[in-house]
Parts: structure tokens; sequence; C-alpha cells
């Protein structure tokens, strides 16, 4: 039985993920090699009944720097301010050891805020 072949009108996923990789300046082999797939990988996404990169939408996710919930919804539906969203964006763009550089300063900043309750820093 031959399997019937779709366009990517049919996936909203698979067309928000290509808006997103043209939007971000990203190629389909960009997000492939960052992903550990094969070249040929998104063609089957795009033109077959594959919805195999559900296995990978946490990695893609990531690598796109959005939510899981943007691409399944088109939607954020995380509840934080554009602000917030900012800082996780940059925090994303960082290096593992300059993130984790960040969450300690973060949390050293936490803990003098609650100890200096009547006098906060800021």
């Amino acid at each position: 039985m031959r399997t019937s072949i779709r366009t990517m009108k049919d996936d909203p996923i698979l067309l928000r993920i290509m808006d997103l990789l043209k939007r971000n300046g990203h190629t389909e082999k960009d997000l492939l090699r960052s992903v550990n797939l094969k070249d040929t990988t998104f063609n089957r996404w795009k033109f077959e009944n594959s919805k195999s990169f559900m296995q990978h939408i946490d990695s893609i996710a990531d690598y796109l720097g959005v939510s899981i919930d943007y691409l399944i919804r088109g939607h954020e539906t995380d509840g934080f301010v554009a602000e917030e969203k900012g800082i996780i964006d940059i925090y994303r763009k960082l290096s593992r050891r300059r993130q984790e550089i960040i969450l300690n300063l973060l949390n050293d900043f936490a803990e003098v805020e609650s100890k200096c309750v009547e006098k906060p820093l800021l």
C-alpha cells in the first residue's frame, strides 16, 4: 500500500517550524544537525505521513527558542510576561557554563533579597 503524499499545509506544527527557521535565519539542515537526524528526515516530515518529529519536539522547541506549547498550539501558554521571555531568550543563547554562572548569580540575589525584606536592594 502506497503512503499518501501530503503537503506542509496539512500540518500546522511543520508550518510553524518552517516559519521559525526562516525568521531566525536557520535552515532545515541546521535544525536536523542540532537534533542529530539525517538530512533526508525533514523531507519525510514535509511530504510523507511521518509524524516522527513529535519524538523530537522538545529538542526542536529548544533549538528554535520557543515552547513546545507554541509549536503545538501556535501560542504560548506559559504565563510569562514579555520581559521574562526576553530574559529566557538571552539565557538560551548563552553557553552552558555562562548559564550556570547566571543561575548562581540569581540564586545569590534571591538569597540576599530574602534576608533584606525591609530594605530591598533596588
